[in-house]
């Protein structure tokens, strides 16, 4: 389902390059938002919905003790998608993305450090 979603957004997002309607690079490398930016925004807010609820189910699948942590980096993000709705003019969201995107691996890698990697279950060190 993901992936289709993703193919689905490429595809508008390829067919509207051209034209400007999601967002263009002006000649002077000059950034601006098109009339549907809001296809951008949409696919994005699908994004981050798909990836909290993967997270969160597969943390409550393996019985993760730090699954708590999830929740302040999904706050980070909306408040950063925020940020890039109301200020236009600031460019954070690759920066945010960025520095969210460390901190997922840092949360995935101890998650999966709990876990014996034969069986899948709780390691010894986890109990």
């Amino acid at each position: 389902m993901a992936i289709l979603c993703e193919l689905i957004y490429l595809l508008i997002l390829a067919l509207s390059i051209p034209s400007g309607l999601v967002f263009s690079l002006s000649q002077e490398n000059i950034y601006s938002r098109g009339p549907y930016f809001f296809i951008y925004i949409f696919a994005y807010f699908i994004s981050i919905l798909y990836l909290s609820l993967s997270t969160i189910f597969v943390s409550k699948q393996f019985q993760n003790r730090s699954k708590a942590l999830v929740y302040p980096l999904m706050i980070f993000l909306g408040a950063e998608t925020i940020i890039l709705i109301l200020v236009p003019d600031l460019h954070v969201s690759w920066l945010c993305v960025t520095l969210l995107s460390a901190l997922y691996f840092i949360y995935c890698s101890e998650m999966w450090n709990q876990l014996d990697g034969l069986t899948g279950l709780l390691n010894q060190n986890s109990f």
